[in-house]
């Protein structure tokens, strides 16, 4: 009995060839939605590798750890105490803990805690509100017979007690809302990352006034809603700007040249930015907000880039950067190496690698002046610590941290955990089409 082939069907000589051209067509497909998969991934990859230069890449992976639990309450809508479980750090007595004892089961934790919220501040200035001067640990010990009648004691768990800035007591999650919608809301223009950056710049320094008397004049919150701001709330506001078109951005902080005295002066903070030719270059909206105009003196230039307006000292020699953040000489964080120019947008091409935006009317900045001026003064800023035990400094027990962070903390990945992310995940759609058009082979082969 002879089969019928269904209408359409091409005849049995010609099947192979048939079926060839749509597997080649299907892997083809599937190779090219691979590659486009890989572009995506990678353009939104970018933004969070480790070029970004958050100070989160230079922690241990334990007070990474710690620093993903922080990172996680900045989502809840009111502050929380912060709580996790150490293990691997213990000592033996014949009897009860003594305050040699506890320093030494402490010292560890306490050091990686004041690291972790160091890094931590400096990435998301918008948690404005913790008062790290005021915010305590709280430790429970437990301890268990061994032999000879000794007891093994060891921290079953450490509490991270969050203080609130007493300007924010009243209302943290209304000035959280009130600052997101500041950020959303300000005006923008351009469309190279120079273009955004300078719209940043001349916008900051067009709303803000420096006033060292201001409740919230070292937030960000005092130059975005009050529009008032000393140098720390002018560079965390700048930031978060950045943040905004995931633009690299960290804060710098260090002393200030005095040009009176030539040496050190107060206690300063300022930006760099990474631009789209890898290198980094240094920013400084404060010293360019003059009450004569808005000067570029400090926008996006080197370390050997010489600021004319105000006596020709280098932007190297005039910002003296201290990786110290809060004095405890725990860790010293390094920041990224600046280029010794400053950025030329008419030699260095500038395609905008940020995610899209509507674009504000452009305002034209106000005409640099002319002639010599100084910088304003700036007013130190405060950075608390966390209070610290006198343990042996001979005994460095190491811990791990039990658990894993909650699940809406997500840290940036590395450049490395990105390239492997953007590999596999191509490598497995390039797969599962080769066995696709593998099994699709041998069937109809056995046909």
């Amino acid at each position: 009995m002879q089969n019928i082939r269904p209408a359409g069907m091409p005849p049995r000589n010609t099947l192979l060839p048939f079926y060839r051209r749509r597997y080649m067509s299907l892997l083809c497909l599937l190779l090219f939605l691979s590659v486009y998969m890989m572009g995506l991934l990678e353009r939104e990859l970018r933004a969070y590798s480790d070029q970004s230069g958050n100070y989160y890449y230079q922690l241990t992976g334990i007070q990474k750890q710690i620093y993903g639990y922080l990172k996680d309450l900045r989502y809840n809508d009111a502050p929380l105490d912060l709580t996790f479980l150490a293990s691997g750090i213990s000592c033996t007595t014949s009897g009860d803990l003594t305050e040699e004892d506890r320093a030494m089961l402490t010292k560890n934790i306490q050091e990686d805690l004041q690291i972790s919220v160091d890094a931590f501040l400096k990435d998301y200035p918008d948690c404005f509100w913790l008062d790290v001067r005021e915010s305590k640990c709280q430790y429970q010990f437990k301890g268990n017979l061994s032999s000879g009648n000794k007891i093994v004691w060891y921290v079953s768990s450490v509490i991270y007690h969050f203080e609130i800035e007493a300007s924010y007591q009243a209302n943290v999650a209304a000035v959280e809302a009130e600052l997101k919608q500041a950020i959303q809301d300000f005006p923008i223009s351009g469309k190279s990352r120079y273009e955004i950056l300078r719209s940043i710049h001349d916008g900051l320094a067009r709303t803000v006034s420096y006033r060292e008397t201001g409740q919230r004049a070292h937030d960000a919150v005092g130059a975005l809603l009050d529009g008032e701001a000393v140098c720390e709330g002018y560079a965390k506001a700048f930031k978060l700007l950045c943040d905004r078109y995931n633009i690299p951005c960290v804060l710098g902080m260090g002393l200030a040249y005095a040009e009176e005295t030539g040496e050190d002066g107060e206690p300063h903070m300022w930006n760099y930015v990474r631009m789209e030719d890898g290198k980094w270059y240094g920013v400084d909206v404060t010293w360019d907000d003059q009450q004569w105009g808005i000067y570029y003196d400090y926008f996006l230039v080197g370390s050997q880039t010489e600021a004319i307006s105000f006596g020709g000292i280098p932007f190297g020699q005039s910002h003296r950067f201290d990786g110290d953040f809060s004095g405890t000489k725990l860790k010293v964080f390094t920041y990224p190496e600046l280029s010794l120019t400053a950025y030329d947008p008419s030699v260095t091409p500038t395609p905008t690698e940020t995610s899209s935006f509507s674009a504000t009317p452009s305002v034209s900045p106000t005409p640099t002046p002319s002639g010599s001026v100084g910088p304003t003064s700036t007013s130190g800023f405060v950075s608390g610590t966390i209070p610290i035990p006198s343990g042996d400094p001979a005994i460095t027990p190491t811990y791990t941290v039990d658990g894993t962070p909650p699940v809406s903390f997500s840290p940036p990945p590395s450049r490395k955990e990105a390239q492997s992310v953007i590999f596999w995940t191509a490598g497995g759609i390039f797969a599962a089409a080769a066995l696709f058009a593998a099994v699709i082979w041998v069937y109809k082969r056995k046909r």
